[in-house]
């Protein structure tokens, strides 16, 4: 874990949120949303199973928040993508579960929450694969600026 806070403070791969929208009214203009990312370097892994190995990628991230008078909801949507290394002939189609992470970081780069998460990957005879992953992390806020205060980033976990 503590890999995790030195890594996230010192690299960090952001996309901010393409948008707000507040549940009811109208958005103030001091409105943030929190910046998502990836672990950089986190954001790519690698597992070997009966003799093949794969490659895993997290990519395409994208977001929006919205926000009450109490919490700021996060949604993420990336995909998780496999791919096996060095195949020669057609291999079975099988399933994975590819373990990740979903952290919140305050305004400090202190971990606030962390999940482990698993994704379904159902990998094709040619050995590639992907599974869309949405998700919300909500965040408590006293007001709809400090938003722009946390992070919400995404990894695989350390080996």
């Amino acid at each position: 874990m503590k890999k995790l806070i030195l890594l996230a403070s010192i690299a960090l791969m952001t996309t901010g949120c393409s948008t707000i929208e507040k549940m009811a009214g109208k958005v103030p203009a001091t409105a943030t949303c929190p910046e998502i990312g990836f672990l950089l370097g986190g954001d790519h892994s690698a597992f070997t199973d009966n003799g093949i190995e794969y490659s895993t990628a997290m990519t395409n991230l994208g977001g929006s928040c919205s926000y009450d008078d109490s919490a700021i909801d996060v949604e993420s949507r990336f995909y998780i993508i496999l791919k096996a290394k060095d195949i020669t002939a057609p291999i079975e189609p099988q399933g994975f579960s590819v373990p990740f992470v979903a952290a919140v970081l305050g305004a400090d780069e202190q971990i606030l929450s962390r999940r482990s998460l698993n994704a379904n990957v159902e990998v094709d005879e040619n050995g590639t694969g992907f599974s869309l992953q949405e998700l919300t992390q909500t965040i408590p806020v006293s007001t709809p600026k400090q938003g722009g205060t946390y992070k919400v980033i995404y990894t695989f976990p350390e080996e």
